[in-house]
């Protein structure tokens, strides 16, 4: 198995460890997506990926003699592996390797599906299942699923929100499926999020593909404006603006009247938060950040 990453975790008291906690996946690589993007499941917090260990070592405890030695070494051992990827959290279906990966709350409770390990109570579902299992009628039971909770009530949130989320990702990622099993199940193409009943996405700058980005606007504050270059460091944004509407989001004051301006930001200030309005870029981020769909009453 290939390592992944080693994150070190010192001892604060006396009487404990440092921990070498080593992750690793037996995966080749290419085989991952998410490992494309410097994401990885098991690293999640009770992540269960089926391709993915972790192994612990420990050190001496800190009063020891020879805990700052073996801390030392940890870290040397760390520096020569590959940097972690990030904890890979609100990922929509993917295929990892020979399995699809369905990350969707209440669905691995359907017991007519052949998940890896199904969620009852007190017990988490594993919620991969094997490629060739993965069927349009097996789409078609997820989508007509109806999971109960423990007194009997159905849970609603699973067709409200759960489903629509499942088939907008299955739609983009794996149109050939969406394609047949919608042909199978027409209701699937209502229950589908439609990106046009959505008027915009809000996320972050990071969210926004980097490079030259002619053609799309974005949302800040009241103002639509246009953003000529998103490189990561610097964003370049062009339009008209009533200044203190827009620029009060980034800590800039100026006049009440309506004019044309170009700002450049370097560095960004924190947090600043963007409404996409363009549906090509909404569904580009969307493809990559589900979570950030939000679903209207």
């Amino acid at each position: 198995m290939k390592t992944l990453g080693i994150h070190i975790r010192e001892a604060t008291k006396s009487n404990e460890r440092a921990v070498s906690s080593i992750y690793k996946c037996s995966l080749e690589n290419g085989e991952c997506p998410l490992l494309k993007e410097g994401k990885c499941l098991h690293l999640c917090f009770l992540g269960s990926c089926i391709y993915g260990k972790l192994y612990n070592e420990q050190s001496c405890t800190k009063k020891s003699k020879s805990y700052r030695n073996e801390l030392a070494k940890m870290k040397e051992n760390a520096e020569k592996e590959a940097k972690l990827p990030v904890a890979a959290y609100n990922v929509g279906i993917q295929l990892i390797g020979d399995y699809y990966y369905l990350p969707y709350s209440f669905m691995t409770m359907c017991e007519k599906v052949p998940f890896i390990q199904h969620s009852c109570l007190f017990v988490t579902g594993v919620p991969f299942i094997k490629k060739e299992l993965f069927t349009i009628e097996t789409i078609v039971k997820l989508v007509k699923y109806n999971p109960q909770a423990l007194m009997g009530e159905t849970i609603t949130q699973y067709q409200k929100e759960e489903v629509p989320k499942f088939l907008f990702d299955l739609k983009y990622r794996f149109p050939e499926l969406y394609k047949t099993a919608s042909e199978l199940c027409p209701e699937i193409i209502e229950k589908t999020i439609n990106l046009d009943n959505i008027e915009k996405i809000t996320c972050s700058l990071n969210h926004i593909p980097l490079g030259s980005v002619d053609g799309y606007k974005v949302c800040c504050g009241k103002e639509l404006l246009d953003v000529v270059l998103w490189n990561g460091k610097e964003i370049i944004l062009s339009g008209k603006y009533k200044a203190i509407s827009t620029l009060l989001i980034f800590g800039l004051y100026g006049n009440e009247e309506e004019e044309d301006f170009t700002l450049t930001f370097s560095p960004l200030p924190e947090k600043v938060m963007v409404s996409v309005t363009d549906k090509e870029l909404m569904k580009e981020i969307a493809m990559k950040n589900p979570e950030l769909v939000k679903i209207k009453e």
